[in-house]
């Protein structure tokens, strides 16, 4: 069975199919910039603050966009001839300081309707920069494994309607964390593979013996479902649910799976660690399917 974990759950979902690589965005930065109210005991948890940015900045960018668009962005479903997307860049100096936006590219199923609208939608996202300095101009920095302050850029998804000659804007989320991935760089990732994979195969292995049954049970013939877990700095497994929407019966089982093999699971566990030594959390997320194609 192949793994598609993130891959094939973006599959599932257009807005996320031009998804680009933003890893360049977090290269070697134990943390991105923070904003007062995202500040915790758990202040190196990059994933954590991501999340926590990403709310912020969904609210304040939609409220921007709700007074603006001219009709309401969720009326209109997205589709290849009326839908695309782009990634504007926020630039924060060593003290935290925003000093710099820009509209850094745009993707999207059609290149004539790109090319037709991006001029027009560039000079009204400029109205954003301004949106950005007005409520998170001055942050705390981001600083690197050394915990000295660096320069960051942080990458904004902004999804584009079309609908009657008229631009529609929303901030969709801070790149990838509708999918819960993981940026931080760890010096271990070898066996954190490793330890990931285990999980896979003892689940795995348990579909043509387990699952099948019940999927003639359920008139099942294909799906797919997905697990979340997180394991904690002491390597204590937490969190376990089902997320994405996939096939009731098969979330289930997975879960009950996952469950069943758990002190096996536990025995092979593998604490992630930065690339200063530091332990902390991980966040899994992973995709099973049945009935597809090996």
């Amino acid at each position: 069975m192949k793994r598609y974990t993130l891959i094939f759950i973006s599959l599932c979902t257009m807005q996320l199919i031009h998804a680009q690589d933003y890893s360049k965005y977090y290269n070697n930065i134990k943390n991105i910039i923070h904003l007062n109210k995202c500040l915790t005991d758990d202040f190196n948890n990059k994933n954590k603050n991501i999340r926590c940015l990403d709310e912020n900045l969904n609210h304040t960018i939609n409220k921007h966009f709700d007074s603006t668009n001219p009709i309401k962005y969720d009326s209109i479903n997205p589709g290849r001839l009326n839908y695309f997307q782009t990634i504007c860049e926020v630039k924060y100096s060593q003290t935290g300081e925003m000093i710099d936006f820009k509209i850094s590219e745009y993707t999207g199923f059609d290149p004539v309707l790109i090319d037709q609208y991006k001029n027009k939608a560039t000079e009204t996202l400029q109205s954003l920069a301004q949106v950005i300095k007005d409520n998170y101009k001055l942050v705390s920095p981001a600083v690197d494994y050394k915990n000295q302050p660096i320069e960051s850029i942080i990458p904004l998804v902004i999804s584009i309607k079309i609908v009657n000659n008229k631009i529609l804007f929303q901030y969709r989320y801070f790149p990838d964390t509708y999918n819960l991935s993981d940026y931080n760089d760890y010096i271990n990732a070898k066996e954190l593979k490793t330890s990931y994979n285990q999980v896979y195969e003892k689940i795995e292995k348990s579909f043509d013996k387990d699952f099948q049954p019940i999927a003639k049970k359920n008139n099942i013939k294909r799906c797919y479902a997905h697990l979340y877990f997180e394991v904690s700095e002491n390597g204590k497994i937490e969190n376990l649910k089902n997320i994405q929407d996939g096939d009731k019966v098969f979330e289930n089982y997975l879960k009950e799976q996952f469950l069943k093999n758990l002190n096996e699971i536990k025995k092979n566990i593998v604490i992630a660690k930065l690339l200063d030594g530091e332990k902390t959390r991980k966040t899994y997320l992973m995709s099973f399917q049945y009935g597809f194609k090996k």
